[in-house]
Order: C-alpha cells, then structure tokens, then sequence
C-alpha cells in the first residue's frame, strides 16, 4: 500500500484562518494610509513626520504578514509538532521565523504610537501637552530599542534559539515578556487618553468635541489585543510552539495593522467629504437622466407647465408686452428678465449647460415724492 502524502498546511484551518484574516487587514491597513496622504492632497497640506511615521509601521507590518505566511507555509504554524510532514527541519524554520517576529513587531506598533504622538503635537498647540508627547515619543523609542535587544540578546549564541544542543544559556523568556508586553499596554492606555482632556477645552460644538473623543479613545481597544496576549504567556513555554503560538502570532499582527488603521482615522476627513460629494452627485444625474424624455419627437400637448425638454421649439406666442405703449420719458422703473424655451444655440451641447430663455417685462410706477 502507498503511503499518504503528507498533509498541506491548507488542511489545518487554524492555519489558514490567521493567514486570511491577516491579508484581509492589510489591505485595509494599505487603503487607509494610502487615503492619508490623498486627504493631504486635498487639502494641499505637505507631508509631515506624522505621515512618515506610520509609512514605516505599515511597511513592518507588513513584514509581519510575510513573517505570519512563512512560518505557516515552511515552519507549520497552527499544526501540532506531531502533524508536521518533517518536523527536524520545520522546527528550525519556525524557530528562526519567529525570533524575527519580535523585534518587526516591536518597530512597527512603536511606528503607530510615534505616528499618533506626532500627530496630536501638529494639532493640539499647548506646551505643556507637546512636552508630554515628546517625552511618550522618547520613551516609546526606549521601549522599542529594549524590544529588539531582548529578542536578540536574550540567548546566547543566538544560534540557541533553534539549536537546542549549542552551548550556551538564556535568560527568562516570561520575565521579558511580561515586562515589555505590560509596558506596552501602559503606552496603549497614555496615548489614547493623553489628547481627551486638552480636547474638551477647545471651543467646539459638543457633538464634535464627543466624536473626536470617541475617534482618540478608539486606540485604547488595543488594549483589549494587548491584555488577550499578556494571558497567553504560557503558549511560550509549551512543547507545542507551531500549534499553541498561532494565536499570539496573529494578536501581535492585529494590533499593528489595526492600529494604523485606527492612526488614519483623524485625517481621513476630507477624503470623506469628497467621496461622499461624488456619491451624491453621481446619484443625482442617475435620477435626472432616470426622468428624461426619449424619442425622436415630443408631443408638447401632453408636457406640463414650466417643463423644458431638448425637442421643444422657440414659441413667442406664449409672451405678451405688459404695456406695450410705454413713453420713454415716462416715469416708471422697468426690469427685464430674459429666458427662452427652445432649441441650443450653434455651437453649444446639451453636456454643457441647459439654455433656457423667456423675457418679461416687469414695471413698476415710481412713488410720488413728498413736498
């Protein structure tokens, strides 16, 4: 009897699940960055560090949906060690993928934050709060650096970290990945509720000052990412990495994509403003161009009052002189309104404009004056 061939990754639905999920959010990530800077162009406003800023967590987070396809493609992510059809060289794979995870993941939500940072520095003008975000900048980048050291120094020689039998030691993976991960949703927490209490100072109508508010605090839903990873520590000191790691894998990537897309949201507007202009105009000429008259000609006898239509003809009969003996020295003030029904003048479409003429005379005596 033939032997089976070895299962795909594609048999495991814990496998493709983060994948799909993922792809899915990077678009989204990648549609919303990409509306940033067309809102900036509509409003002809130049490009900021804010913008360059979370280009770079888009840009890692990113790398981390790379890093996620990998270890699930060539590591076997989301199956159990005993599933892997080679488990001696996809362990090693799944190992050296996920050592590159950390130290991407911790650049890109850093990107987020700054980006977010920044942001309120170029919309709220107070010092005292420009001082605060600075010193959350400058402390996000600490964080970052420390988040990058322990992912590569924490075993030594690195090589230890795929190669059980090298020789050497490291350091407490739980104790690390409680303090960088707890730290984060400290930072989380800061910068979502840093902008609310200047926010409610300025003179704005309350339902502004409420959505601003709502729009600032969504960023600490990340949190509720951030607290579901901390309890999944004990997934790190399991046997069973490629099966027990995949939902912390994919947690790592919802908060980075998620929350660039949450750092978009503020400076959407305008491209808002002008997708929705579109929208209706576009629904208008649906309606206008629903109700049109078709045919070669029109019957005029069944068009109602006041309706012009591209087939109906110059008639004068229809206007009349209100007083057709005026005296040029008579004292009367005379307004004349001009429209005409008919066809266009040579030279214009009806694309262009509609044409429409009538005239009236209108006239009115002047007041006798007062002695």
């Amino acid at each position: 009897m033939a032997a089976a061939a070895p299962s795909s990754w594609t048999d495991f639905p814990r496998a493709v699940a983060p994948v799909v999920v993922s792809l899915v959010l990077e678009v989204l990530a990648i549609l919303a960055v990409g509306l940033r800077f067309y809102s900036h162009r509509l409003k002809r406003v130049s490009t900021a560090a804010h913008d360059f800023a979370i280009l770079v967590a888009l840009i890692f987070s990113t790398g981390l949906v790379i890093c996620l396809i990998l270890a699930t493609v060539l590591g076997g992510l989301g199956q159990h060690i005993t599933e892997l059809s080679n488990p001696t060289v996809q362990l090693v794979r799944f190992a050296k993928i996920y050592l590159a995870i950390s130290p991407i993941w911790g650049v890109a939500i850093s990107g987020v934050k700054i980006s977010i940072l920044l942001l309120y520095i170029s919309i709220f003008r107070r010092k005292t709060f420009i001082r605060c975000c600075y010193a959350m900048i400058a402390l996000q980048v600490i964080w970052c650096i420390g988040v990058i050291l322990a992912s590569l120094l924490l075993c030594q020689p690195i090589q230890l970290n795929w190669d059980a039998t090298a020789k050497g030691h490291c350091g407490s993976k739980e104790g690390a990945y409680l303090s960088l991960h707890i730290t984060n949703l400290i930072f989380d927490v800061m910068v979502g509720l840093l902008p609310i209490p200047v926010l409610w100072t300025l003179q704005l109508k309350l339902r502004r000052k409420n959505s601003l508010s709502c729009m600032f605090a969504l960023g600490i839903a990340i949190c509720i990412i951030t607290i579901c990873r901390i309890t999944l520590i004990n997934d790190l000191m399991g046997t069973d990495l490629t099966y027990s790691t995949t939902t912390l894998c994919t947690f790592m990537i919802l908060e980075t994509l998620l929350g660039a897309i949450l750092a978009c949201l503020p400076t959407l507007r305008p491209a808002m403003e002008k997708f929705s202009t579109l929208a209706t105009s576009s629904s208008s000429v649906r309606r206008l161009r629903g109700g049109s008259t078709t045919g070669k000609s029109a019957d005029h006898s069944s068009i109602e009052p006041n309706t012009t239509t591209a087939s109906s003809t110059r008639n004068y009969k229809d206007f009349q002189r209100l007083n057709a003996s005026m005296d040029s020295t008579s004292k009367l003030h005379r307004t004349t309104v001009t429209s005409e029904h008919g066809d266009l003048p040579a030279g214009r479409t009806d694309e262009e404009n509609i044409y429409v003429v009538d005239t009236w005379n209108i006239e009115m005596g002047r007041k006798p004056s007062r002695n």
